[in-house]
Formats: structure tokens, sequence, C-alpha cells
């Protein structure tokens, strides 16, 4: 059975193969940390929007960059340490490679809305609460 990490890891991968013979598994992996990375940053653009009295106080707002910056580290090792040392991108493509042609579909569908909506999304987010501060 593969997880819906392992085909997240393989369509960053597969992003970067053709581009970089040697070096795709390494990129596709902070392909990976940053869709999680922006994750974070969505949520640091929703939370003071519905939450701005609490987190005005709280400490956890005021080092919201701090948090930023550690949870990349932290994805990043965490990541590196499943991809690398407990598993391999050959072991995770053989897995989705074994699964059925409409199942691997919906996967590398699935996985792709889910990097671009990742992406996206935090950026017109950013925009539209930009222009509402003007």
């Amino acid at each position: 059975m593969i997880s819906f990490l392992d085909a997240l890891y393989i369509v960053c991968c597969n992003f970067y193969r053709k581009r970089e013979k040697g070096m795709f598994k390494i990129s596709g992996l902070i392909l990976l940390t940053a869709t999680f990375e922006f994750n974070i940053v969505l949520a640091t653009l929703i939370l003071p929007k519905y939450y701005s009295e609490v987190l005005s106080l709280a400490t956890v707002y005021k080092s919201r960059y701090y948090i930023i910056a550690l949870s990349f580290m932290f994805f990043m090792s965490i990541l590196y340490f499943r991809y690398f040392k407990i598993t391999s991108y050959e072991e995770a493509n053989d897995k989705l490679l074994s699964l059925p042609e409409e199942r691997r579909r919906i996967y590398y569908f699935l996985s792709g809305l889910y990097i671009v909506a990742s992406f996206l999304i935090p950026i017109v987010l950013a925009i539209s609460i930009g222009r509402s501060h003007k």
C-alpha cells in the first residue's frame, strides 16, 4: 500500500527528473518540504484573520517567522530520514507503479493538485490581504 506522502514525493521528484539527472531526489525533497511550508504560511495568514485578539497577545504569533524556519528544518530532516534512510525513491516508485492504472492516475492528479494548491492559495491570499491593507 502506498501512502499519499509517497505519491507526493514521487510527483515532486518526477518534476525534476528530466532536468536534473543526478539531483532529482534531493530537489524533489526540497519541493515537498516547500509544499508543507506553504501550508504553514497559509495557516499564519488565516489564523490572525479569525483569531486576532487571541493571537496578538500570544508568543506563538509574535515568533511565527521563527516557527516557519524551524518547521522547514524539521520537515526537511524528517523527510530526508524517511526517503534516504528508511525507504527510497525507487521503493516508493515501484509501489506506485504496481497500482492499477486508474488508481495511479488518481494519485498523480491529487498529488499535483495538492502541490499546486499549496503554492497558489497562500500567494493569492497574501496578495488579497496586502491589497485590503492599503
